[in-house]
């Protein structure tokens, strides 16, 4: 046995000679949870647990200065800081301690996991902390009980150091409701999982499943502790939960699992019609509609008055009036102003954008001024619909000086669509207050004829100029 243990030491030795790992990994930090695992947050009115941790290096030296981060999941049961981030940054006071404050739940029951990060210098910690947002408050006695609870600190696997309570009690506490009908727009059942996603696996009675973070790689892999590789591209959470109980049971009878979506990366959007930049895009985390506009170089001149959204039924209607199942009773559609959303006229109606949203932004009305006008072209009716005659004479930088406005001529579509009916319009007395302003519809065209008179003298005065330059340079000679 003596013989076999040198023996095992010397191959040790040996391989980690070969891959130069001959030195221990630099010492982490320690970050102990002090307060806020646990904690309850409530939905009405929206109050947040507050967290506060202690970091301290592997010498159980208090660490002042040390860069700490709290993260939230993206989806599902969790909340915002200030700003709507789900990043908030702290740092360590001369007591080594740091404060996550704040914090603002959203209206989806259920229990996650906020991950925390330390580091200082080369040194890194983290450490992962369960609360629950739920619609009614225990009492503040339980509350206190539940921040009090003990903690653990699981071994890392980079050799960081983390100290985080124990997530056996938090999955035990789980809501008997994880999901409300406010909840399915921003906790779908069905999202599916791609390369890129953040997630974090917590399991009881496995030590090396407390909270670990994972992403899932290009191959649409995780790589956990004990289990090794596990497919979770194209499963849901709670597909990949099961995956992950189901190889966990050759070290633990019946083990349970929470998955946390962290940071999504596998988010498609459409978007399509008048932007700069069509096609589909990855939505990577909580945006908001101006936010994707603006990822897509924004709307063209030509784009209309609205914004059509089409999003799937399982995340939950759309929070705008007027939204409505389509034919297929497969998804929600609503529309909302572009200016609305591009003004901030209302901010409500600048809605978070949902993976595999279809946000189409249709091509505006136009109407056309050609003929003898200083710029001809089209130009979009906007959220009017409609446009005078005037306003567009405005548009196309006015009449040209050989045109003939008292003969002026609206060609609109016939009713069958089959051809134009022309309508005169005398613009001259319209500018003169003697008539009507003429109001011009969708595809409308304004002609401004030219004034044969007009040109006529026009060519008689660049003849007579001609004839005079002529005579003036014979007479030089």
């Amino acid at each position: 046995m003596k013989s076999r243990s040198i023996f095992l030491i010397s191959l040790t030795l040996w391989y980690s000679s070969l891959t130069g790992q001959t030195q221990s990994p630099p010492s982490g930090l320690v970050v102990t949870v002090l307060k806020g695992d646990g904690g309850e947050n409530s939905i009405k009115p929206r109050t947040g647990t507050a967290i506060e941790v202690e970091v301290r290096d592997d010498q159980s030296k208090l660490v002042p200065g040390a860069q700490v981060i709290f993260q939230l999941p993206s989806f599902g049961p969790s909340g915002s800081f200030p700003g709507g981030t789900l990043i908030e940054r702290a740092t360590s006071g001369p007591d080594g301690h740091a404060t996550m404050t704040g914090f603002v739940p959203n209206d989806i029951e259920g229990q996650f996991l906020i991950k925390i990060t330390a580091d200082s210098g080369a040194l890194h910690g983290t450490a992962v902390v369960s609360q629950v947002n739920i619609a009614k408050l225990a009492s503040d006695k339980s509350k206190s009980h539940k921040d009090s609870s003990p903690a653990f600190r699981p071994p890392a696997m980079d050799g960081s150091k983390t100290n985080s309570p124990d997530i056996a009690d938090v999955l035990a506490r789980k809501p008997a409701a994880a999901a409300n009908q406010s909840g399915a727009e921003e906790n779908p059942s069905s999202y599916t999982l791609g390369p890129g996603d953040e997630v974090t696996v917590a399991a009881t009675d496995v030590e090396e499943f407390k909270g670990i973070p994972a992403r899932v790689d290009m191959q649409g892999n995780v790589r956990l502790p004990l289990i090794g590789k596990v497919h979770a591209a194209g499963l849901t959470p709670a597909e990949l939960e099961s995956a992950i109980k189901r190889d966990l049971k050759v070290y633990v009878k019946e083990p349970d699992v929470i998955v946390t979506v962290m940071n999504f990366r596998s988010q498609p959007v459409m978007i399509l019609g008048a932007v700069n930049s069509p096609g589909t895009h990855q939505l990577e985390g909580r945006k908001t509609l101006f936010e994707v506009l603006s990822e897509v170089g924004g709307v063209r001149p030509d784009a209309g008055h609205t914004i059509l959204i089409t999003r799937k039924k399982e995340w939950g209607p759309i929070p705008l009036p007027g939204c409505t199942e389509d034919a297929t009773g497969q998804f929600y559609v609503a529309e909302v102003s572009i200016r609305s959303v591009t003004d901030a006229t209302n901010p409500v109606e600048n809605i978070l954008v949902k993976p595999r949203d279809v946000i189409t932004v249709p091509k505006g009305q136009v109407i056309y001024v050609v003929g003898a006008v200083k710029k001809s072209g089209g130009y979009p009716l906007g959220e009017a619909q409609s446009m005078t005659v005037l306003q567009a004479l405005a548009m196309a930088d006015g009449l040209d000086k050989l045109s003939a406005p008292g003969h002026a001529r609206i060609m609109r579509v016939s009713p069958g669509g089959t051809g134009r009916t022309e309508i005169p319009v005398d613009v001259k007395k319209i500018f003169d207050g003697k008539g009507n302003d003429v109001a011009l519809g969708a595809e409308d065209i304004l002609f401004i004829p030219t004034s044969g008179k007009k040109t006529a003298a026009m060519r008689g005065v660049e003849t007579a100029i001609g004839l005079t330059s002529t005579l003036l340079l014979l007479g030089l000679r």
